[in-house]
């Protein structure tokens, strides 16, 4: 997998996660996690090493 498709694939799973997260008034109190989230899958994709796949 090429990096753009998979900073594309990270783009489209964040967009649809916050599509789900945005009507609920508890935004704020999730974003914690979603930034954890972020960072889990950034040290994952530089753990790598240059070779770069997504497993869903």
């Amino acid at each position: 997998m090429k990096i753009e498709d998979l900073f594309a694939n990270i783009r489209d799973k964040l967009s649809a996660t916050l599509q789900i997260l945005l009507p609920s008034s508890d935004l704020c109190a999730r974003l914690p996690a979603i930034a954890n989230l972020s960072a889990e899958v950034l040290t994952k994709v530089e753990g790598e090493g240059g070779h770069h796949s997504i497993t869903s």
